[in-house]
């Protein structure tokens, strides 16, 4: 069931996945992606991150907005942006795949 607390992160997940449109971890992936590509993965996130602790959907949110930034930003830094997206790829995947393994 969607609750206030699935919205308000679905929300701020959209706001995440499109800043600097044109340039973000959905059009590196997707060929010229849309914001319906934007919808849904936020979509996507927000059920996976539902009943969730608030410091996984913090923790996120971060590796997300760093992954959306523009390229000069995550380099002074000193790691390409898209190691940030695959760490957030993961720190949603992980806990998943092992709770099926289990």
């Amino acid at each position: 069931m969607i609750n206030l607390r699935t919205s308000l992160v679905f929300f701020i997940f959209v706001a995440t996945f499109s800043l600097n449109d044109g340039d973000n971890l959905l059009d590196r992936i997707v060929y010229e992606a849309s914001f319906l590509y934007t919808l849904v993965a936020a979509f996507g996130v927000s059920m996976m991150l539902s009943g969730r602790s608030l410091h996984l959907m913090f923790a996120v949110w971060v590796l997300g907005l760093t992954a959306n930034l523009p390229a000069e930003f995550p380099l002074n830094l000193g790691i390409d942006r898209d190691v940030f997206g695959g760490f957030m790829v993961w720190t949603l995947l992980v806990p998943m795949i092992s709770r099926r393994l289990d």
